[in-house]
């Protein structure tokens, strides 16, 4: 067990580079914290009887499809921006891939690009959409809706202070908005309950948020989590009996 504050502002702390459940500050004896706990060992049963009785094991993360927001260059983060239609093609053709792949529940974020991708993954599959709250986009804060391109010239000291090292990008938020760790602490309670109580599902979600996601169904610690990328055609399949992926 750990707790934030103990992380927080210690960029030679090296306890995020281990495999330590981090707790709210308020404590590790919370509700949400011991759900969250037995949720992990619940996972971890099912890993083990699944390998003794060599039956497959995985999760589908996939990000929805292009956005108007993504052809604009624009942080979107928690405003909602509608498919392209090269982006409802993207989600066509990611429900023709899950067709077959005996897809047992599909969950996503309640964002409309993500929650359109999924409800167009869905008919193809005929398994309803469950929305997830903590799966939204991360908040980019004032950036929301603003010019890539523009914010990193008028933030440019932001962007250099983040840059320094893997736990800055880790903890530094966006200005009146979050950082990868306040993702990962509202998202990885939702996951390991699905993790725990489902097989074989697909998740529909963001860049940020499936970073985060991905890496904690491979192991990851936060630090090398956060450096991975998934554009809008991408399928991460993860096998969790070996802690593999396969990108498709």
């Amino acid at each position: 067990r750990g707790f934030v504050g103990d992380v927080l502002g210690a960029d030679n702390n090296l306890q995020t580079d281990r495999n330590v459940l981090i707790a709210p500050k308020i404590g590790y004896k919370t509700l949400e914290t011991i759900a969250l706990k037995r949720h992990i060992a619940l996972h971890y049963l099912k890993q083990f009887i699944s390998r003794e009785g060599n039956r497959r094991l995985s999760v589908f993360i996939a990000r929805h499809g292009q956005s108007e927001g993504n052809v604009n260059g624009v942080y979107e983060g928690t405003r909602n921006s509608p498919l392209t239609d090269e982006g409802r093609e993207q989600a066509r053709k990611a429900g023709l891939f899950f067709l077959n792949k005996k897809i047992r529940g599909i969950f996503s974020s309640p964002l409309g690009r993500a929650r359109e991708t999924a409800e167009i993954i869905s008919e193809t599959v005929g398994m309803p959409v469950t929305i997830i709250p903590a799966f939204r986009e991360m908040d980019f804060g004032i950036f929301q809706g603003q010019s890539r391109k523009s914010m990193e010239e008028l933030f440019s000291d932001f962007f250099l202070q983040r840059s320094k090292s893997p736990h800055c990008k880790l903890y530094m938020p966006y200005p009146s908005g979050e950082s990868y760790f306040n993702v990962y602490t509202r998202a990885v309670s939702a996951f390991a309950e699905l993790l725990a109580t489902r097989e074989n599902f697909v998740i529909v979600g963001h860049e940020s948020v499936n970073r985060i996601i991905r890496g904690f169904a491979l192991n990851k610690p936060l630090t090398t989590m956060i450096k991975d990328r998934q554009k809008n055609t991408d399928i991460v399949e993860i096998d969790l009996l070996d802690d593999s992926e396969k990108i498709h």
